[in-house]
């Protein structure tokens, strides 16, 4: 079994060494270590992870606020913003500061 220094996990993650440090933290990853004290990670442990962490596609990915100070944004009308949001998997709300 090939293990991998925490640089090589952190890359095959395409996470930071911090971020990798904080994944351990939270005991969502849990590297061998080494009589040193060096970490040591397998494949099949860094693969896990992402099977255990991954979302599913059809969730939306995030959120974006528009802020509109008039009835234009840009030359396109807010509505159509928000079906272009709607479009790409995102739920647009409408909230009033009034």
């Amino acid at each position: 079994m090939a293990l991998l220094v925490a640089r090589e996990a952190s890359e095959y993650l395409h996470v930071s060494l911090f971020t990798l440090s904080r994944i351990e933290k939270e005991a969502l990853l849990v590297p061998f270590r080494t009589p040193g004290g060096h970490r040591r990670y397998s494949l099949e442990m860094l693969n896990e992870y992402l099977e255990r962490t991954r979302s599913p596609s059809t969730e939306p990915r995030g959120r974006i606020l528009v802020v509109d100070d008039g009835n234009e944004l840009g030359g396109q009308s807010l509505l159509s913003w928000n079906r272009g949001l709607t479009s790409l998997g995102f739920s647009p709300r409408s909230r009033s500061t009034t």
